[in-house]
């Protein structure tokens, strides 16, 4: 079972000596230096979060979230959006679904909205890691055709399903409504409402001040 950990004194020398392969490491930082990136971002206004990735009781990976800055050239989308800037497999435990699980994992976690709302979260590839590419692709990252840092292509997928949480914690005004493409049309200055599909049959909507209709797919 894969599971996201915080990074503490006792497992961060596991986090640290962790490794991808040798033809892997133009495409991904050392943890240690992603860790101390985490620190600069901490002091300078961001909001990082980063984690071990762990197999059962094995570490076999590290992943980086940030919320609006990076540390790095800012593509049009990074505003007020969450960022996936690491996700790596050590190279002794890859082609095992770790990396997939781990990545649901994270996608999961940016649902919670910990460092506030958001539309999208985005990763930063490079544009000849085919592997990474078909990762993202598989659960639902598309192009969006933007460059960051001067080779780093970007992914983004849609952040508007949520979670229960979110429902539970808000002041807004909740309901639910059957299955159906829902269609809104934000008032000015005021955010479109939230959507959160909790099976396949029922939709939550969550008013903000905006105008809500719902049409049968």
């Amino acid at each position: 079972m894969i599971t996201l950990r915080k990074i503490t004194l006792d497992n961060r020398r596991a986090i640290f000596n962790l490794e991808v392969a040798e033809e892997q490491q133009k495409y991904a930082a050392s943890n240690l230096s992603s860790v101390a990136s985490c620190y600069v971002l901490a002091t300078n206004g961001g909001f990082p979060f980063p984690f071990a990735i762990y197999a059962d009781e094995q570490p076999v990976g590290f992943v980086m979230v940030t919320y609006g800055i990076t540390g790095y050239d800012l593509p049009e989308i990074a505003d007020n959006n969450y960022c996936i800037l690491r996700l790596m497999i050590d190279k002794e435990h890859q082609k095992q679904g770790y990396g997939r699980e781990a990545l649901k994992k994270t996608i999961e976690f940016i649902r919670t909205f910990p460092a506030g709302p958001a539309r999208l979260c985005w990763i930063p590839y490079s544009p000849d890691n085919l592997a990474a590419k078909k990762l993202y692709e598989s659960l639902g990252f598309n192009e969006n055709g933007e460059v960051c840092h001067g080779e780093l292509c970007n992914c983004t997928r849609t952040l508007s399903l949520i979670s229960r949480e979110l429902i539970n914690r808000t002041t807004t005004e909740a309901f639910r409504v059957p299955c159906c493409l829902i269609l809104w049309h934000s008032k000015a200055n005021r955010p479109p409402p939230f959507v959160c599909l909790l099976n396949e049959e029922e939709i939550w909507i969550i008013l903000n001040g905006s105008e809500v209709r719902s049409e049968k797919t």
